[in-house]
């Protein structure tokens, strides 16, 4: 019974801590933990610095891949954020300064999620995005920094996209004639269902292109600064069906 003791408090131990939440400041103070194991849950209070919106929940798993964006390496464990089919880009690690390429995060959100959250600050992304399955973005006076001599956003064969109150820029300095203009800031194609609204569209050769689109919704948008169309509702070769434009408003082309 003497060494039964000592191995029953051991379990204990270990029970304990597979089903405690350790909480960390941030994910750098996360990944220096030596208290996780197998099974356990940590929350961080934010990313990067304490309330910078990057706060969640991780669950602990001794197997994984590291990605540095949902999943972190923590020693030789894993940490991977548990957040439903809901997610904000800052909890995977984008800084939104309009410094930092946050493409990586952004990327990934978009194509991992149902619903993404972009709360307030400007991402600058510095590749297209090509959005692969059906989501909803939705932003908080936030801005996507496109400066990628290319477009933006890219979408195909979507059964649902939604966006909403969300900025889409270039520089000003960029003008159509630079190496670095955006050519098309959102290019969608073959995609049913889509709803653009509350959005601010601008510097750019083209804002919003649609092609073979259908049941659309566009509305209470701004555009401008393009040279060319702010938006394109299909042509003869690949028209859009059913849709709803409203309150939208464009002006000042370069």
């Amino acid at each position: 019974r003497s060494t039964l003791f000592p191995y029953t408090t051991l379990f204990r131990s270990a029970s304990i801590q597979a089903n405690v939440a350790w909480t960390f400041d941030t994910v750098a103070d996360m990944k220096l933990a030596t208290n996780l194991v197998d099974g356990s849950y940590a929350q961080t209070l934010g990313f990067y610095a304490i309330n910078d919106g990057g706060g969640a929940i991780y669950k602990i798993s001794e197997t994984g891949t590291a990605d540095e964006i949902a999943t972190i390496a923590v020693g030789d464990l894993y940490a991977t954020i548990v957040s439903g089919k809901k997610v904000n880009v800052k909890q995977l690690g984008a800084k939104g300064d309009d410094t930092t390429n946050d493409y990586g995060a952004l990327n990934y959100a978009i194509n991992h999620y149902n619903e993404v959250e972009f709360p307030e600050g400007t991402y600058l992304i510095t590749s297209p995005i090509t959005v692969a399955y059906a989501v909803s973005l939705k932003g908080d006076k936030a801005k996507i920094h496109v400066n990628t001599g290319g477009h933006g956003l890219i979408a195909d064969d979507l059964t649902s996209l939604s966006i909403e109150n969300l900025d889409f820029t270039c520089p000003e300095e960029y003008t159509a004639q630079s190496s670095h203009a955006t050519h098309i800031m959102i290019k969608i194609s073959d995609s049913s269902n889509i709803k653009i609204s509350d959005c601010e569209i601008s510097y750019a050769v083209m804002g919003i292109t649609l092609e073979n689109c259908k049941d659309i919704v566009f509305t209470n948008n701004i555009m401008h600064h393009f040279t060319g169309w702010g938006v394109t509702f299909g042509d003869e070769t690949s028209p859009c069906e059913n849709a709803l434009i409203d309150n939208n408003v464009s002006y000042s082309t370069s």
